[in-house]
């Protein structure tokens, strides 16, 4: 874990726009590999196969458009395999474990099987698996797996006919609801990230089985009631989290776009603000990556009434940027082209995924669409 403090030196050069002498730890491009035709909203990666999901209909390999119907998987290196499972409706959130790749959308069939909401695919076979059956009544947002159970967030109000307002729990033998884990909350949840004796969550949720407790807050992964413990000052809505040892990070929308550190008490760290929303977040050896919809990173900490950078103390980084964990602003700035921006990220086998409906990287010199590998 790298530890590169922030001097009052490098402040001065910072409020001046100059870059700071770091690197990041992946590559400032990505691979020329696998892309898609529209949204990715979900990436995971599991023993060097990555799974994306989103909107879209066909992907494209070494020039080739293949039939990709909302779901799609690549090696590490760009390659497109041969798991072409066709879905009716788009994936928004995707899980994995050593044995099976979990996904949540709004479709209703797969290969024309009756199959809502929620599946599950064996990794070895790629086939569905058709003993595994959890019925929500509304969009699974995230999805965590682990502790013998599978973790959902949402907007849904319902599981398997049983009430669950937002998150819920399910065995990972049938799919079968876990009576124990029953939290109540106000409104959706974006976003579940699993750690050891807690179940993060965000999302816009203000309160927390009767508590108040906004954006963000972790709860038991055993009967979901609430880590006290755990109070951090969030204060715009959650889209997503990671957890890296004793540090929690979130990327949050508001008045422009803000990722907030916090400790294991939810005492703030530090806070990142950018000119537009920040909708993903990782964290891979001490490097914290950011995506977005933003153009900017503000140099202070506020932004103005529209969502700018005040005082023009800013720098440009389209989409994506970096921070060590104690948030000295890295070079990393693969300079991406999109509107609505990067909607997830994720690491694994050594390398930064990240999924959008970005276009081009490197200022328009790169074509890469929707889906992107940055490697270590």
């Amino acid at each position: 874990m790298k530890h590169l403090l922030t001097s009052g030196a490098m402040v001065a050069v910072l409020a001046l726009g100059a870059a700071p002498a770091y690197a990041a730890e992946v590559a400032n491009a990505p691979l020329s590999g696998t892309s898609v035709n529209d949204a990715v909203y979900a990436v995971v990666e599991q023993d060097g196969t990555i799974y994306a999901g989103g909107d879209f209909g066909y992907a494209f390999d070494a020039g080739r458009r293949q039939v990709r119907t909302h779901l799609v998987a690549t090696t590490t290196d760009g390659t497109l395999t041969s798991f072409a499972p066709q879905l009716d409706g788009p994936v928004t959130s995707l899980a994995v474990d050593s044995s099976h790749l979990y996904v949540g959308g709004t479709f209703s069939h797969i290969d024309g099987v009756a199959m809502s909401r929620i599946a599950r695919f064996n990794l070895e076979s790629g086939r569905l698996d058709t003993r595994f059956k959890v019925v929500v009544n509304a969009v699974p947002r995230s999805m965590a797996v682990g502790d013998n159970r599978l973790f959902i967030g949402g907007d849904f109000n319902t599981v398997n006919g049983q009430p669950r307002t937002k998150l819920a729990a399910v065995n990972l033998t049938d799919g079968a609801l876990i009576a124990a884990f029953a939290p109540q909350l106000d409104y959706g949840v974006r976003a579940v990230e699993l750690a050891p004796g807690r179940l993060y969550i965000g999302g816009g949720f203000t309160k927390v089985n009767g508590s108040s407790m906004r954006y963000l807050a972790a709860v038991s992964p055993v009967d979901g009631t609430l880590v006290t413990g755990f109070v951090p000052p969030t204060d715009s809505v959650v889209w997503d989290i990671a957890v890296d040892g004793d540090r929690v990070y979130s990327s949050q929308s508001g008045w422009g776009g803000l990722v907030q550190s916090v400790d294991l008490s939810g005492a703030e760290l530090w806070r990142r603000t950018t000119d537009g929303g920040a909708q993903a977040v990782a964290a891979l050896d001490g490097v914290v990556y950011v995506g977005g919809h933003f153009e900017r990173v503000c140099l202070n900490t506020a932004a103005g009434d529209f969502g700018d950078c005040r005082n023009r103390y800013r720098v440009d980084r389209r989409k994506f940027f970096a921070v060590t964990e104690n948030n000295t602003l890295l070079n990393w700035n693969p300079d991406a082209d999109s509107v609505r921006g990067v909607f997830a990220m994720a690491v694994g086998d050594g390398a930064l995924i990240a999924g959008g409906t970005f276009l081009t990287f490197g200022a328009g010199v790169q074509k890469q669409r929707g889906l992107a590998v940055f490697p270590a």
